[in-house]
């Protein structure tokens, strides 16, 4: 860490490296939903086909990850596989963002350094990772099964929103 003789200075600094590691993190993990994104939606696609019929009175489109993956691609192409990527940004950097900034924040108070603080650190920052960027995660799944633009699946979402979030 950096260090300055002065008081305030160094409160400062270490509140602006902080930041920036928490920025860096948040970007990176947004990077990486750029590659995983295809096979989050092939895995939404999977999970909620025939969702609301008997089993073996559907048609099944997909049959497993790789064969998702090519008919999705195949069907609707580029699009088709990076659908919901924006909300997934989103859910990432939310999530990913205030778990590494509560977590830094623990290690600043020194609770990691007391027995058993990292893992508690580490729980309750992922938890409240969790909870805040939720209701991200269940607009990115509705918005991976529809066939409507994000503009008008937002607006056909919210009152389920406020039904499972709230």
């Amino acid at each position: 860490m950096l260090y300055c003789r002065r008081g305030r200075s160094q409160y400062h600094i270490l509140v602006l490296l902080n930041a920036i590691g928490v920025a860096m993190g948040a970007f990176a993990c947004c990077a990486a939903c750029v590659f995983t994104n295809p096979l989050e939606v092939v895995k939404t696609r999977l999970q909620l086909q025939g969702e609301l019929r008997a089993r073996g009175s559907y048609q099944r489109h997909y049959r497993g990850v790789l064969q998702g993956l090519w008919v999705v691609g195949r069907t609707d192409g580029l699009r088709g596989l990076q659908k919901g990527l924006s909300v997934g940004l989103i859910y990432q950097g939310l999530m990913n963002g205030v778990r590494l900034g509560s977590y830094s924040y623990c290690e600043a108070l020194g609770i990691t350094s007391y027995n058993g603080g990292s893992l508690l650190s580490g729980a309750g920052a992922g938890a409240l990772g969790a909870f805040i960027a939720s209701p991200a995660y269940l607009v990115s799944s509705e918005y991976f099964f529809l066939a409507t633009p994000l503009h008008k699946a937002v607006p056909a979402c919210k009152p389920l929103l406020l039904s499972e979030c709230l």
